[in-house]
């Protein structure tokens, strides 16, 4: 499980070093992904 915050991912290379560390059958929770940036939302 790993957990982080949508303001916190601010660049799409973020969420790139977030997707690229999870482990298989990780969980990746984002809190407040509504407050996610439109750049990082589109490559979501």
């Amino acid at each position: 499980f790993k957990a982080t915050s949508g303001p916190v991912i601010s660049k799409a290379g973020d969420l790139a070093a977030l997707l690229t560390n999870l482990e298989p059958r990780d969980v990746l929770f984002i809190d407040e992904i509504h407050r996610l940036s439109p750049a990082v939302e589109e490559i979501l």
